[in-house]
């Protein structure tokens, strides 16, 4: 999220490549309507955004149905926050990528093929309300250290380590897997990592969908 110029496409599309799995982004989405005023230097209002927030938390929950999936959205105002993530509030991450107006309007201004003009910006800047529950990254970094941060803070990050893949440890990983926790497990013998990975993968697919796994060093996305 973040106001337009601020990179929200660039990052998605990488983010995207490098984890290989869906992006979205939410101007994609806009109604006809929508982007003719938007073209006119008007911002829109909440009752016109309220469809197209609706559409892209829509969108998110269908698709995290399949897999993880990444949507970029300018999700200024807390309230919209709250549309986009209404029924998934607890399998949504949030990315915040900020800088000055300066920085953003001469981004915006060297910017092709877009319907957003600079005139729109400084309404942007007002009506944001910087998320409290979000990483926050300066636009000033570069793409790559962005990418790595995001993937080092937010999906790579384990919350839990579990020492020891027997019956126990699997059902526990299984468990907490289930709930959409991020695991890292250790065992000395390989076989049982083996088993471990199969014994999630397949035998409880569905119920682990989503889960990161990281097992002696080895990241499965499940």
């Amino acid at each position: 999220m973040g106001v337009s110029g601020s990179g929200k496409s660039t990052i998605g599309e990488l983010l995207s490549q490098d984890l290989d799995i869906p992006y979205y982004d939410g101007d994609d989405y806009h109604s006809k309507s929508n982007i003719e005023k938007m073209s006119k230097g008007q911002p829109l209002n909440d009752e016109e955004r309220q469809d197209w927030l609706e559409t892209l938390n829509e969108l998110a929950i269908n698709q995290l149905k399949k897999d993880n999936c990444i949507i970029v959205c300018s999700a200024l105002k807390l309230k919209y926050r709250d549309i986009l993530s209404k029924n998934i509030e607890n399998e949504a991450s949030w990315v915040h990528l900020f800088g000055s107006f300066d920085t953003i309007y001469n981004r915006i201004n060297v910017r092709k093929n877009h319907f957003m003009s600079s005139d729109l910006l400084m309404s942007q800047f007002d009506t944001l309300e910087i998320p409290m529950n979000a990483l926050q990254i300066d636009v000033n970094k570069s793409t790559e250290t962005i990418v790595d941060t995001i993937k080092k803070e937010l999906i790579l990050k384990s919350e839990l380590g579990v020492f020891g893949l027997g019956e126990m440890g699997k059902s526990l990983c299984r468990n907490l897997g289930s709930k959409g926790f991020k695991i890292s497990m250790y065992n000395r013998n390989m076989e049982d990592v083996a088993r471990a990975v199969i014994y999630l993968a397949s035998e409880y697919d569905g119920f682990i969908t989503g889960a990161t796994l990281d097992i002696n060093g080895g990241v499965y996305n499940m």
